[in-house]
């Protein structure tokens, strides 16, 4: 595992002394801008905990951390921690066994808004020896460059760039909706019960493709297989030049069908089954939701450009079209922990 250190190590260093917890200054490593599923959490607040390990739950899309704080009276405190899931920490370097029961550490975090007093978000954990263990994808420091790795061609694996989904979820707010999209933007709650990823629901395209987890894709001779990593979301790509079905057969991340254009892979994708974050968090899609993709390496072939246009007249005034990277990513492989139920709806409760 790639990890990231910080001199001098932890047992060197000097900590809060007063209940265990210190208010930091917040720097430009944790600039605050709640994401959808963190917006339960004060992000403009980061806390210092210090403590011992209790437990360490590696479960998707969340993980949860017991924390033990010792108080100037003597008594534990538990603090309950909410991290990104294996899927998300994975391509960051971050394993199951990156904190075990016992491992004493300073976590840095965000106090919940509306939960217990003692819930936080934690954004990284550094451990004695100086090991610092992410837990965060916004909050995650940078990490110095690994040596760039040559693809191929587009069949690999390959993790979009950490910044493209915290850029993607805003810029949904400069799309020119029709009514009916304009209504299921003003009535979208990450909060609510039904929303789908609470459900273990994945999003769609382009949603799926931007979150930073392997997309793994596999050449299957008349298809392509593409592993999303997010809550066992996979796509199949015809390449054996059929047609879409009727319309009538509709599916959750549609039907694909794709081309090559030289290296670059053509993505044709329609058959959208009805979906309230079809399009984005909050733009609904409808069977007429249709999406070109295109994903194109760079010269030295250690990245592709994934490229989009989306159309769905019923709540698209006007389609979109964006584009983001993918690095090419050899060393990681997707995650094999299954979305948990408890876990994907946990931060939504009040």
């Amino acid at each position: 595992m790639t990890q990231n250190s910080i001199q001098p190590p932890l047992r060197q260093r000097a900590f809060p002394r007063h209940a265990g917890l210190a208010a930091m200054l917040v720097g430009a490593a944790f600039a605050a801008s709640a994401h959808h599923g963190t917006s339960t959490f004060d992000g403009d607040t980061v806390l210092t905990l210090e403590g011992v390990i209790k437990e360490n739950n590696w479960t998707n899309p969340h993980s949860f951390i017991v924390l033990e704080v010792r108080q100037p009276d003597g008594s534990v405190l538990q603090a309950q921690l909410e991290a990104d899931g294996p899927s998300l920490l994975r391509p960051l370097g971050a394993t199951a066994q990156s904190l075990a029961a016992g491992d004493r550490v300073v976590v840095y975090a965000s106090p919940s808004r509306q939960r217990d007093e003692h819930e936080y978000l934690a954004r990284e954990a550094i451990k004695e020896d100086g090991t610092v263990v992410p837990l965060s994808t916004r909050y995650a420091r940078e990490r110095a460059a690994a040596a760039p790795r040559s693809a191929s061609g587009v069949i690999g694996t390959w993790v979009p760039d950490r910044g493209a989904l915290f850029e993607f979820v805003p810029w949904r707010g400069t799309w020119d909706l029709t009514a009916a999209g304009e209504a299921g933007m003003a009535a979208y709650d990450i909060r609510a019960a039904n929303f789908g990823q609470a459900q273990c629901v994945p999003a769609t395209a382009p949603t799926l493709m931007v979150y930073p987890t392997a997309k793994v894709i596999e050449d299957r001779g008349d298809h392509l297989f593409l592993n999303a990593d997010w809550m066992g979301a996979t796509r199949t790509i015809w390449m054996d030049g059929r047609d879409h079905p009727p319309a009538d057969q509709v599916f959750l991340q549609g039907h694909s069908t794709g081309r090559w254009e030289g290296e670059t892979l053509v993505i044709d994708t329609a058959n959208f089954s009805d979906n309230p974050i079809g399009n984005a968090f909050g733009v609904p899609s409808g069977s007429g939701k249709r999406i070109v993709e295109r994903l194109s390496l760079s010269e030295d072939r250690s990245s592709l450009r994934y490229g989009f246009e989306l159309e769905d007249p019923e709540f698209l005034a006007a389609p979109v079209s964006n584009a983001f990277v993918w690095h090419f990513r050899p060393d990681i492989e997707a995650s094999t922990v299954a979305c948990d139920l408890d876990a994907a709806s946990r931060y939504l409760n009040e």
